[in-house]
């Protein structure tokens, strides 16, 4: 990972990020690992602010790569962000939609963090793709619709117009 951090060469930061995503795509388990060192922010971060389009389109595949393995959802939370592109996002959420509904525990730290309220934010987003907010509605279906509609941008204003 601390070639992915701090080398000045491109194109050997590159070849790093190829290795992590050909290694954390073999399985859950082999992701959870490379993950736990930090892989997921760290191509992100290259993937974001690199000026050289080849080291962040290689950074994107191995971040394509690694999502669908990821079965821990607080994994996928950091990079949840405003300049997360909507098509990752979508890849993002897709694999939120699979790993939360069976998993009560994941849920609960889901829904306690600020990510819930983010998504929720996406559904009225014009930049959301169609299948972001399909995946949106397929994981508030795993929560009470109280908390949904608790963590809908606007709620607290509503809330206030009714009293």
């Amino acid at each position: 990972m601390s070639i992915l951090e701090t080398h000045w060469n491109s194109t050997v930061r590159g070849q790093a990020a190829w290795c992590i995503g050909m290694i954390g795509r073999h399985s859950s388990q082999v992701c959870k690992d490379v993950v736990d060192q930090g892989a997921l922010q760290i191509l992100f971060d290259n993937f974001i602010s690199s000026k050289d389009t080849n080291l962040s389109k290689i950074c994107k595949d191995a971040l394509k790569a690694l999502i669908p393995q990821c079965a821990i959802p607080f994994y996928l939370q950091p990079i949840m962000t405003e300049k997360t592109p909507p098509k990752m996002m979508e890849l993002i959420l897709k694999q939120l939609a699979l790993v939360l509904p069976p998993n009560a525990d994941e849920r609960l730290k889901f829904i306690k963090s600020p990510k819930f309220q983010f998504i929720q934010a996406l559904l009225s987003d014009p930049t959301a793709t169609p299948s972001s907010q399909q995946y949106i509605h397929s994981i508030n279906a795993s929560f009470p619709k109280e908390a949904v509609k608790f963590y809908t941008p606007g709620y607290e204003a509503n809330m206030l117009k009714n009293l």
